[in-house]
C-alpha cells in the first residue's frame, strides 16, 4: 500500500503526522529541568543564617515540590505515541 505525498494529505492529517514525529519530553527529561532550581536552593541553604532565610527557602522548596508533582500528574502522555490514527483523533501509547 502506497501513501500519498505529505503535501497532498488533508491539513489535519499533516498536523497529526508532524505531531507524531515531534518527540515529547519523557518524565526523566522533565525532572532534569529542575536541577538548576534545586542546585540554587541548596546553595542558598548553605548561606542561610536567619529564620527569615529558612522561611523563604521553605517557600521555594514547596514551589519546586509542587512543580515536581505536576510532572507525574500531568494529563499529557509521558512518551511519544507508537501509533496515530489517520484522522489524528486517536493514538496508541
Amino acid at each position: 500500500m502506497t501513501h500519498p505525498p505529505a503535501h497532498r494529505l488533508p491539513a489535519q492529517q499533516r498536523r497529526a503526522s508532524r505531531a507524531a514525529l515531534r518527540p515529547r519530553p519523557t518524565v526523566a527529561d522533565q525532572l532534569e529541568r529542575f536541577t538548576p532550581r534545586f542546585d540554587e536552593l541548596i546553595h542558598r541553604a548553605r548561606l542561610a543564617t536567619t529564620t527569615a532565610d529558612f522561611d523563604e527557602l521553605e517557600e521555594t522548596a514547596t514551589a519546586i515540590a509542587r512543580d515536581l508533582r505536576a510532572v507525574f500528574r500531568s494529563p499529557t502522555p509521558r512518551a511519544a505515541p507508537l501509533f496515530v490514527t489517520a484522522a489524528g483523533k486517536g493514538a496508541m501509547f
